[in-house]
């Protein structure tokens, strides 16, 4: 009887000083091998933006196209093996940390694969323990460049753009003698916003 009402006890405690947690299904999933086994430091546990995505992408020299992701509301989460097969089993808890483990087979082969799971980043706080930056960094479209050599000028130009209009009459005012850009400001970009421009006076 008292071992029964202590592992009840035990039971108890662990229910309530445990969080429940969800299975979390991926969006989509990414696979791949590198042949080159020194680049898979350049992996982390998870990437939160666009600009952290296309530099892993470059790092790890991956021919196809970065598929489409919205990190506004999705996250992509990172594993590696030096086995031929691996799987990530993801869970979300209660306080918002999600939890990931992989399992790979043990037939260790050249270089390493990658496995990168899209998931929903909706209550996400954390993962395995580690803060999910809540602000993502923008990687320009297009950069222009040139000189005004009236800086009077300076005192008509606005430091951020949106409107086409707004940049074509700011091109008149400076007599820019460069083609003039085509950039859509009614598409969005990589489902951040639309396209808007920003300048940088010196």
């Amino acid at each position: 009887m008292k071992n029964f009402l202590l592992l009840m006890l035990i039971f108890v405690i662990s229910t309530l000083s445990w969080p429940a947690s969800i299975d979390v299904k991926p969006v989509k999933e990414i696979k791949g091998s590198v042949s080159d086994a020194s680049l898979q430091k350049n992996c982390p546990e998870f990437v939160a933006d666009a600009v952290d995505m296309n530099a892993l992408w470059q790092s790890l020299k991956i021919k196809e196209k970065i598929p489409e992701i919205d990190f506004s509301k999705q996250i992509v989460l990172v594993s590696t093996t030096v086995g031929s097969v691996m799987n990530l089993t993801v869970t979300l808890d209660e306080k918002g940390d999600m939890k990931t483990i992989g399992m790979s087979s043990m037939d260790f082969g050249e270089g390493f694969r990658y496995l990168m799971q899209v998931v929903s980043r909706e209550g996400v706080k954390t993962i395995n323990g580690k803060v999910v930056p809540t602000t993502r960094k923008i990687l320009p479209v297009a950069i222009f460049k040139g000189t005004i050599m009236d800086y009077k000028l300076l005192k008509n130009s606005q430091e951020v753009i949106t409107k086409l209009q707004q940049l074509k009459d700011l091109w008149t005012l400076w007599k820019v003698a460069d083609k003039f850009p085509d950039i859509d400001f009614t598409n969005c970009y990589n489902r951040y916003g639309q396209h808007i421009i920003f300048f940088i006076f010196n």
